[in-house]
């Protein structure tokens, strides 16, 4: 499906335009209404001047990506080059890409636990995608032509943007990183009128009121991208941060969050389900040493929407 493009009506004081409502009965009867929803309150997103990795659409990453196996000593090469992009999705079929008797449809994330993982798979092993170290920067651009992608209903559209690498940025101490990010938005819906914001966390989801959001364009929530890690939220700012609080000293486990709006990112918007590579279980990236450090789990029937 050709990625949809949204346009702003105006500035952040302009008049807000008429909202685009979930349809009160039969959502199928008019074909396009999610779309036009999607559309209607996709976020606009702020990249932070001290970012160093930007977005990155999901087919670029893996047109140089490879797909291995993690276990121990040798992680065999599974897949790689231009098959690759139609034999990870949880609809590829015949093509679908295999190790033994684990299909890449299957929760086979390394590290990650939970009753939908098969039995007798080792923690430590799993399905994950090896990617090109040219692809870590993304597009760090104004305005990256990188879509996100969308699904939901009339009660909740969700928003996801792929980031190829990720990093914690301790204030004292080493940095963390992984490959593979994937950050996620939903906006609710409650008797067709937006009602709150969600955002994703490693943690709790963050729930934030409509009403309290600054909206671009007059639907559109303004989200500050965290620089390096990531994280969305909805104000800007620069501070050193242990769990949710302020640190009181710069000690390893205080990391510096810096949100700016240096970059904006009016993104055009896909379907999540038309994606070939939508349901992988495996992991966005190479595994490091435990969970933290692994590539993330992406949209899939295994990861919850915030």
């Amino acid at each position: 499906m050709q990625a949809v493009a949204f346009a702003f009506t105006g500035g952040d004081d302009d008049p807000a335009p008429p909202p685009v409502q979930p349809p009160a009965s039969a959502p199928a009867s008019r074909p396009g209404w999610l779309t036009e929803l999607a559309t209607a309150y996709a976020p606009q997103l702020m990249l932070s001047g001290s970012e160093h990795y930007g977005p990155i659409d999901p087919a670029r990453y893996l047109a140089s990506a490879r797909l291995r196996w993690l276990r121990p000593k040798v992680d065999p090469l599974v897949l790689k080059g231009p098959r690759l992009l139609a034999a990870i999705g949880a609809d590829c079929g015949d093509r679908c890409a295999a190790f033994g008797a684990y299909g890449v449809d299957q929760l086979t994330r390394p590290f990650r636990s939970g009753r939908n993982r098969p039995q007798n798979l080792q923690r430590d092993q799993g399905f994950y995608l090896d990617g090109s170290s040219l692809m870590k920067p993304g597009q760090l651009v104004p305005n990256p032509h990188v879509p996100l992608f969308y699904e939901g209903d009339a009660s909740r559209i969700t928003y996801w943007a792929f980031f190829a690498f990720a990093q914690r940025v301790r204030v004292k101490g080493a940095a963390r990183g992984r490959e593979g990010d994937w950050e996620a938005v939903t906006v609710t819906f409650e008797r067709g009128q937006p009602s709150e914001v969600r955002l994703d966390r490693r943690g709790p989801t963050r729930v934030v009121a409509w009403e309290t959001m600054k909206l671009a364009g007059g639907t559109h929530p303004k989200l500050y991208v965290t620089a390096r890690s990531h994280e969305l939220a909805t104000r800007a700012r620069s501070l050193g941060q242990r769990g949710a609080r302020p640190c009181a000293s710069p000690g390893r486990g205080c990391v510096r969050r810096v949100r700016d709006p240096g970059l904006v990112w009016r993104p055009s918007l896909a379907k999540l389900e038309d994606q070939p590579w939508y349901g992988f279980g495996g992991a966005w990236g190479e595994p490091g040493k435990g969970s933290r450090t692994t590539g993330d789990l992406g949209p899939s029937r295994y990861r919850a929407r915030p």
